[in-house]
């Protein structure tokens, strides 16, 4: 499952409106992601895309 998760989150890297830096490794990506999950334990029940989006939009938000 934790290669899947990883995988599903590797293959979203650049949703609409996540802008992340240059040189962003996958493990860091990964590392937003949970920490995003683990601070909302009441919506583990949620969309698992929808979760790593926001994470994404929250830690790398678009400035245009």
């Amino acid at each position: 499952m934790r290669a899947y998760c990883a995988g599903l989150i590797n293959g979203l890297s650049a949703p609409v409106g996540v802008c992340p830096p240059v040189g962003v490794t996958p493990e860091q990506v990964l590392r937003v992601v949970v920490q995003y999950i683990d601070q909302r334990p009441a919506r583990t029940n949620e969309s698992f895309k929808l979760l790593v989006t926001e994470a994404m939009r929250d830690a790398w938000p678009c400035n245009h």
